[in-house]
């Protein structure tokens, strides 16, 4: 293993596991640790994070919209299907930048952010079944997210969700935090997650100038935006 692979006995002991008190403690056999097969690098690596943010979404979301978690192998196995890896890539590479950044810093956390609202936009199309963003959505929602994009937009004084700036995109976020979205008596105040996924998918796909405020607490929210969308897309078009 030393000659052939080049690593030295420290790397090959770290990679497999460390033996404690007599056993060895690792999460996947030790083969695929220093030879990792490229599918199960990106399963293993991705369902925890996806795991995570779909505790966050089960909270925000109504009962009858909430996921279990056996949702998450159906869409890493739907994102292969439809060769997305980029979707899953894409969120091992945001979290990697946004924990350890690299020398490349906000510019790198940006690349990452771009192809994942490339991706979610891909296959929330693919699970509507429809060729655009927007009627993808509108399919899903039945008309909650249009209902929800007037009233918006009416705050706004603005006759479309089209963002055109920064500053476009600072001022829907702004009027979304306050506004009540509630339709034939129906609370639809999760459909805000929607409307940044959206949002920040225009701004991102057109946008290579970076802004500051966009690294902040307002990151965190637009990042998981972005799944959320995923998330509920899978669950709605799931449905018998």
């Amino acid at each position: 293993m030393l000659h052939g692979s080049g690593k030295t006995y420290s790397d090959i002991t770290n990679d497999v596991g460390m033996r404690v008190g007599g056993t060895t403690f690792f999460y996947v056999s030790p083969l695929e640790r220093i030879y990792p097969e490229y599918e199960s690098y990106l399963k293993r690596e991705v369902i925890p994070l996806l795991e995570s943010v779909l505790s966050n979404y089960n909270k925000d979301f109504p009962c009858y919209l909430k996921l279990n978690a056996n949702a998450i192998n159906e869409i890493i196995e739907y994102s292969f299907k439809k060769g997305n890896e980029t979707f899953l890539v894409s969120i091992i590479g945001i979290t990697k930048e946004y924990f350890s950044p690299s020398y490349f810093g906000y510019e790198g956390l940006w690349s990452h952010v771009r192809s994942l609202a490339a991706a979610v936009e891909s296959l929330v199309k693919h699970i509507s079944k429809q060729k655009h963003f927007r009627d993808a959505i509108v399919n899903i929602s039945t008309g909650d997210f249009d209902f929800c994009c007037q009233k918006l937009e009416k705050r706004c004084q603005r006759t479309n969700m089209d963002v055109h700036s920064y500053a476009d995109l600072e001022c829907f976020l702004i009027a979304l935090t306050p506004i009540r979205f509630q339709r034939c008596g129906k609370d639809l105040s999760w459909m805000k997650y929607i409307i940044k996924a959206y949002l920040i998918r225009n701004y991102v796909a057109h946008h290579t100038q970076l802004d500051s405020e966009l690294f902040g607490r307002i990151f965190i929210k637009l990042y998981r935006s972005l799944l959320f969308l995923v998330f509920w897309a899978w669950k709605v078009k799931q449905q018998p």
